[in-house]
């Protein structure tokens, strides 16, 4: 089981947690389940909602200090797979810290982390907390939709981005102009619906658009139109700290939006670093005890239902004897009666021994029999998913060792080219032509994307980018989507765009006639003045066995226009790649039609595919 969304609410210490939480649950449930609701659901108890459904409800109070902790739990089995949402809320009066939260989490049973936080949705009871009372995370306030902010309000959002303590991301949009307030509104809600819980968002007014880019560094600027979404922990002094915070185009932002709705996979996309990132945070100490203490007492409850259901099952009979027990001692003698006597006295409220009595005892072993048997089971659970999170640890640590090695890979070449830099400034020094080693900044609009989504928007029909004037995108948008949920800082997109760079200048001197060889010989002989890579990120072709494996090929069989091929597909065996390990491993398959049609189409933007080492 693994948790993909998580989202942690603060309350104003006036109210009361946990009775606000019950409230809503009931609600949430009761919209759930219309049919079959019963107030009894949210006592404590474990409650039978449905055929694929049970809710868990357990409280921890302690007049000690006051406190009250509860966990209200929904197990649910449907097409997706089976869910499991877990509503805990605390009431700590006397504590230090958050002394009235809620936390909810939706966990995928039989699921890494990676395919919980992909597939998980907020569940609705987020929404409806968030629209029962006041909210915040520390400083930030959380929201069931995006604050409008008008001329003369700025000052809000940037205490919200400079919140040091908040642990969700705030998102930014800046109207283009020209839009009803409403209508931007509405775009930055269909944007963030799948991060309610998890983002604190604003949409700017046009009115309040240059107040509150005045108070932003250039670094952290956002353009007009265009939507950033702050990570936690922003450092307005730092430069570099820009990156973390990624911008979402206005290009990109307006083509998702259809009819006034905000459509496709960029909802899903925007909001995966957001939840990610609650879902891997260190839980706060107050809602970790309270996770603690609560997990005990769910696991006892569990355990006795268990233990109560295997023996409806097993259907025991009451035990018959053709002795009178009255006549014991005398059959018996006195001290096996004496000794029974006190085996009752231990283990029963009365000593005597009657029939009710050997009834009783016969249950009581049952009963610790069964729930033996059930916490043997659980404890059996709960090693099978100790080994998972072990084996997943580990392979995190590989792929903190392939980043590593991706990481000082790149650095080798960077340090090659601020060598071949050097050297070539110092060459046109020495030819007394020092100048030319002044260079202005590239054209806006060859910069590098800040995602996929952003890449593939420049390089699909409607595009207005110069790149798609040699440059086609036939291939799945969700293929390439999937590396925007993997690259929160838009490193692996930043390679491909430089890629796309090499293959549209290679095209472009090759109608020019600058060139006439493949990419590849123009990676290591072409023109001087052309973008290239390193040969070693480039693939001419794929292995021999790949190649005669007919699945394989079909595998690498991509979309082209009928003009390219009557079967509209050709097999792409050319490809680059920004890594060479990782079990992830992005690829960009391509097709040169250069001598035909004039264009390159990139036919599959996505994760490594199947070869002949593929388990």
């Amino acid at each position: 089981m693994a948790i993909g969304y998580r989202s942690i609410m603060s309350i104003e210490d006036s109210q009361d947690a946990v009775k606000i939480a019950s409230s809503q649950a009931r609600s949430w449930l009761r919209k759930k389940f219309p049919d079959s609701f019963s107030e009894s659901w949210v006592e404590v108890g474990l409650h039978r909602i449905s055929e694929r459904a049970t809710l868990a409800v357990v409280q921890v109070a302690d007049e000690r200090d006051q406190s009250v902790r509860q966990l209200i739990k929904l197990t649910e089995n449907n097409n997706a797979g089976t869910w499991v949402v877990r509503i805990t809320s605390s009431s700590l009066p006397n504590a230090r810290g958050l002394k009235q939260s809620v936390m909810v989490e939706l966990d995928k049973v039989d699921a890494s982390v990676e395919e919980a936080v992909i597939d998980a949705k907020p569940p609705a009871v987020v929404k409806l907390l968030l629209e029962a009372c006041r909210i915040s995370d520390h400083e930030t306030e959380l929201s069931p939709t995006p604050t409008l902010v008008r001329g003369g309000e700025s000052a809000e959002v940037i205490r919200a981005i400079l919140d040091p303590h908040r642990g969700c991301h705030v998102v930014v949009g800046l109207s283009p102009g020209g839009v009803p307030d409403q209508s931007w509104t509405d775009a930055i809600l269909g944007l963030t619906k799948d991060s309610i819980g998890v983002t604190s968002s604003f949409a700017v007014s046009t009115d309040a658009v240059e107040e509150l880019l005045a108070e932003l560094p250039s670094t952290h600027s956002i353009p007009r139109g265009g939507v950033r979404t702050f990570a936690p922990r922003v450092d307005f002094e730092d430069p570099s700290d820009s990156v973390r915070h990624r911008v979402l185009t206005p290009a990109t932002f307006a083509r998702s939006i259809r009819n006034g709705r905000v459509g496709g996979y960029l909802p899903s996309v925007h909001a995966e670093t957001a939840r990610r990132s609650l879902v891997e945070a260190e839980l706060p100490t107050e809602i970790r005890r309270s996770t603690e203490l609560l997990w005990r007492d769910e696991a006892r409850l569990m355990r006795t239902a268990a233990a109560q259901q295997r023996r409806a099952e097993r259907k025991s009979t009451p035990l018959e004897t053709d002795v009178s027990l009255q006549a014991l001692p005398e059959k018996i003698g006195k001290q096996l009666y004496s000794t029974l006597t006190k085996l009752f006295k231990k283990w029963l409220p009365s000593s005597e021994l009657s029939p009710e009595n050997v009834q009783r005892l016969d249950e009581a072993i049952e009963q610790t029999r069964d729930e033996y048997q059930v916490a043997t089971d659980q404890i059996e659970h709960f090693l099978l998913e100790r080994r998972a999170v072990g084996i997943e640890l580990e392979q995190l640590r590989k792929d903190r060792d392939e980043a590593e090695l991706a990481a000082a890979l790149e650095a080798d070449e960077a340090r090659e080219v601020k060598y071949q830099v050097r050297t070539l400034e110092y060459r046109l020094r020495e030819l007394d032509r020092a100048d030319q080693t002044i260079i202005g900044p590239e054209d806006p609009a060859f910069d590098a994307p800040s995602n996929i989504q952003e890449l593939i928007d420049r390089i699909t029909e409607g595009s207005d980018s110069p790149i798609y004037k040699y440059i086609r995108f036939t291939g799945s948008a969700s293929d390439a989507l999937e590396i925007d949920k993997r690259d929160a800082l838009g490193r692996i997109a930043g390679k491909l765009w430089d890629y796309t760079m090499v293959l549209f200048d290679y095209a472009e001197s090759r109608m020019n006639e600058q060139f006439s060889g493949s990419v590849h010989a123009y990676l290591t002989e072409g023109p001087a003045d052309g973008r290239k890579c390193s040969s070693q990120r480039h693939a001419a072709r794929e292995s021999t066995t790949t190649m005669s494996n007919p699945k394989l090929v079909r595998e690498r069989t991509f979309p082209v226009p009928a003009r390219v091929n009557a079967d509209q597909e050709v097999p792409m065996m050319a490809h680059f790649r920004p890594t060479h390990s990782d079990t992830f491993a992005p690829r960009m398959h391509y097709y040169d039609d250069v001598e035909g049609s004039g264009m390159i189409y990139i036919g599959y933007i996505g994760r490594h595919l199947s070869n002949s080492k593929t388990n």
